[in-house]
């Protein structure tokens, strides 16, 4: 069996291992940005549905915060995705995962499901 985060992780509240995940990844945590995928991946660890959609994601972000759109929303997370330390992203990308680095994740939509997916692991 591959060793990755999924299968070594220790009993982390979701809020802290996203954190941490994120930080693994480059995403500089300082960043709206990265402060609403920690949002956006707790909204979704809530909800029973596996299925999601995430402009109302992005909306409940946005009314939470009352000065800010969804689709700042959206952008913020993507600049932070799109801004982090890559060096960083591949050489700790397969111990998060358990796959090979793969570019097409660092999207706003598939790297919150993948973390969702991680922290679902533990619960």
């Amino acid at each position: 069996m591959e060793k990755n985060i999924c299968t070594e992780s220790k009993k982390l509240n979701p809020y802290l291992k996203t954190y941490n995940l994120l930080k693994l990844l480059g995403l500089k945590t300082s960043h709206n940005g990265t402060k609403f995928i920690i949002k956006a991946v707790l909204i979704i660890l809530k909800q029973d549905n596996d299925f999601i959609i995430f402009e109302d994601v992005y909306s409940i972000i946005s009314q939470e915060l009352r000065n800010i759109s969804q689709s700042q929303v959206k952008y913020c997370i993507k600049y932070a995705i799109d801004n982090r330390n890559e060096k960083k992203s591949i050489t700790n990308f397969e111990k998060i995962f358990g796959y090979e680095y793969a570019q097409d994740v660092f999207t706003n939509k598939e790297l919150i499901e993948e973390i969702v997916r991680i922290i679902q692991c533990d619960l």
